[in-house]
C-alpha cells in the first residue's frame, strides 16, 4: 500500500529537484505543491516519464496557499518541505504538521531559522509524539563529514568549512541565493574561543578544488555556526565560506557585501577617518549596483564548473598531543551536485517511510543524527534519475542505408540532460 507523501516549493530549485527523487521512493503517492500551478502540472508531466511507478499528483493553487488545506488536500502520512527562503521565525508548515500528527522533514539551511526551530517547537512535538526534523541539507553533510575525520582527533580546535554551490541558479529558493541572502549582514563568527562580529561576503581566500578548478572563497554565514560548537565543546575556531569558481565572480560578492553595508548602516568610510553619512545620490547609486548584482553574477557564472560540493578541514590533537590537520570532501561534478543539498532529506525520509518508530518524536536539527554512509546510499537514486532523463532526452536519428541524419538530429542526439 502506497504512502502519501507531500513536497513543498516544488516551483523552486531545491523543491523541484527533492520531487523528482522522493519519485524513486519505494511505495509513496507524491503530492506537489507550489505556485504557479503551471510550474507544479509540469513537473508531474516529468516525473510521470521518469518515474512511471510513482503516482504523482499536483495539490490544486487555492489549497496551496494554507498547510491545513495542503494535508486536507493530499492526505499526506510524511511533509517534506523545501519551500524557502528559509528567512522566517515562522513555522506553520511544522505547527500544521504538529496538529496533524503527521512527521516533518524540511531541506531549511538558514541559520536563524534553524536557532528557533527547537526551542519554539520541542516541547510541543515531544508531548504528541511527532517528530519535527529542520536542517536537513548542506549542514547534515558538512557535519557528517566532520565526524567521518574526528575519531583521529583527541581534540578539535579548528574547523572550516567551505560550500561550493553546484547550482549557479539566482532564482529564490535556490541554495546559492539563500547564501548569497547573507552577504554584507553581520554574522557571529567564533575565533579563538571569542565570538567576534564579521560582515558575510568578506576575507577572500583562494583555494584549488579538483573538478572545480581555481576558486575564491568569503565568509559566509550558516547554520553551522549555531550548529557544530555544542556538538564539539572543544572548538576553538570556526569558519564557514562560500566559495565561487573564477576570479570575477567572487570579487562581485565581496563588492555587493559593501554597497550591502553601505545601505544598511547609510555611511561610507570617510577619507580622514572614521565614516560619514551617505547622500541621497550615493544612496541611488549604491541601491542600482545592488539591483545590478544578480544580473552580474548570472553572466559572471557562465562558462565554469558546475561541480560542487563541501570541504571540511579540521585542526587539532591527536591522542598523543601532537598536531593533526584532516581534510575531508564531498565533491560532484554536474548534474549529480544539484542533489547533494537534498541526499539528508531523502535518507530521512526512507527511514520514516520504513519505520516512523526511528525517528524520536520532538523538534529538532539533523545534524549528527545519521552517518555519512547513510546520506551517500542516496546517490544511487540520483544515477537512477539521471540514467532515465538521459534515456527520455536523447531522441536517436533513424537512418536508412548510408544517408546522414540531419543537423537537428544530431544536436537533439547529442544533447545531455542539464542540472535542475
Amino acid at each position: 500500500m502506497s504512502t502519501s507523501v507531500l513536497v513543498t516549493g516544488c516551483h523552486q530549485p531545491l523543491g523541484h529537484s527533492l520531487a523528482r527523487l522522493a519519485a524513486l521512493l519505494p511505495d509513496v503517492r507524491l503530492w506537489l505543491a507550489g505556485t504557479p500551478a503551471q510550474h507544479c502540472d509540469a513537473l508531474c508531466d516529468t516525473i510521470r516519464q521518469d518515474s512511471p511507478e510513482c503516482h504523482v499528483h499536483s495539490v490544486p493553487p487555492e489549497d496551496c496557499l494554507s498547510p491545513a488545506s495542503m494535508l486536507t488536500v493530499s492526505g499526506a502520512k510524511l511533509v517534506l518541505h523545501a519551500e524557502g527562503p528559509f528567512t522566517q521565525y515562522t513555522y506553520q508548515m511544522a505547527e500544521a504538521c504538529l496538529a496533524a500528527g503527521i512527521p516533518y522533514i524540511d531541506a531549511a539551511d538558514r541559520r536563524t531559522f534553524m536557532a528557533s526551530f527547537t526551542g519554539a517547537l520541542h516541547p510541543l512535538a515531544l508531548k504528541a509524539g511527532v517528530p519535527l526534523i529542520c536542517g536537513a541539507s548542506t549542514s547534515s553533510l558538512s557535519s557528517a563529514l566532520l565526524d567521518e575525520i574526528a575519531p583521529q582527533f583527541n581534540h578539535i580546535r579548528d574547523v572550516r568549512v567551505t560550500v561550493i554551490p553546484g547550482v549557479r541558479s539566482l532564482r529564490p529558493g535556490s541554495q546559492l541565493a539563500t547564501l548569497l541572502s547573507t552577504v554584507g549582514r553581520p554574522m557571529t563568527v567564533l575565533r579563538n574561543g571569542q565570538k567576534i562580529r564579521e560582515m558575510s561576503g568578506r576575507h577572500l581566500r583562494k583555494l584549488s578544488v579538483p573538478s572545480v578548478g581555481r576558486c575564491s572563497s568569503m565568509l559566509c554565514d550558516m547554520p553551522d555556526n549555531e550548529t557544530l560548537p555544542p556538538r564539539f565543546p572543544d572548538l576553538e575556531t570556526l569558519e564557514t565560506r562560500l566559495a565561487l569558481p573564477g576570479f570575477l565572480a567572487p570579487r562581485a560578492v565581496w563588492l555587493l557585501s559593501h554597497l550591502r553595508q553601505g545601505l544598511q548602516e547609510e555611511s561610507m568610510p570617510h577619507p580622514r577617518g572614521g565614516q560619514r553619512p551617505l547622500t541621497a545620490a550615493e544612496q541611488a547609486r549604491l541601491r542600482r549596483g545592488q539591483r545590478m548584482m544578480p544580473w552580474l553574477l548570472k553572466r559572471l557564472a557562465r562558462g565554469t564548473s558546475h561541480a560542487g560540493g563541501l570541504i571540511v578541514e579540521a585542526h587539532g590533537d591527536d591522542s598523543m598531543g601532537r598536531p593533526l590537520t584532516r581534510v575531508s570532501s564531498l565533491i560532484a561534478s554536474a548534474p549529480e551536485a544539484a542533489y547533494l543539498p537534498i541526499l539528508p532529506v531523502i535518507a530521512l525520509a526512507r527511514q520514516c517511510l520504513e519505520d516512523r518508530a526511528s525517528l524520536l518524536p520532538g523538534a529538532y536539527t539533523t545534524p549528527g543524527l545519521l552517518p555519512l554512509r547513510s546520506y551517500m546510499a542516496e546517490s544511487k537514486l540520483v544515477q537512477v534519475l539521471l540514467e532515465r532523463e538521459a534515456q527520455r532526452t536523447q531522441i536517436v536519428p533513424a537512418t536508412i542505408g548510408n544517408e546522414t541524419p540531419s543537423k537537428r538530429s544530431v544536436a537533439q542526439t547529442q544533447r545531455t540532460p542539464a542540472a535542475v
